[in-house]
């Protein structure tokens, strides 16, 4: 807490987390506040640009998919760009062995065809096939 107060590191949501506990406020009332400090609004001007941002996602179709993203609370990592390195390894070389071409992996997997052409010449335990 001290290194927090001198800015001599970055909170991490964790720390937020405990922070929010000890003040008894919710966590993303304490992050929007400091939003707005940084971007000097008050918060309820920085809680009007908010609304806005929630709209373009809600145009983008998210808030109607985040259901599916979410399973007993915990975030999926269906995505490539948020699944670990090791992750997108073991579903491109699933997707060969079901006998799905790179082209159709690259699609359901939402990884550049370039990823998947390098990780599907390696074997399971990350090694280049010889």
């Amino acid at each position: 807490m001290n290194n927090l107060e001198r800015a001599k590191s970055s909170p991490t949501l964790s720390s937020l987390e405990d922070i929010a506990i000890a003040l008894d406020v919710d966590l993303v009332a304490l992050v929007a506040v400091a939003s707005a400090h940084v971007r000097s609004q008050t918060p309820k001007e920085f809680l009007k640009h908010l609304a806005g941002e929630i709209t373009k996602l809600e145009k983008l179709g998210v808030l109607d998919k985040l259901d599916g993203e979410f399973t007993d609370g915990k975030l999926q990592s269906v995505h490539g760009r948020i699944r670990s390195g090791a992750a997108n390894r073991a579903a491109v070389l699933q997707c060969k062995a079901e006998g799905k071409t790179q082209k159709e992996t690259a699609e359901l997997l939402g990884l550049a065809k370039s990823t998947v052409s390098v990780l599907w010449r390696k074997q399971p335990d990350g090694e280049p096939i010889q």
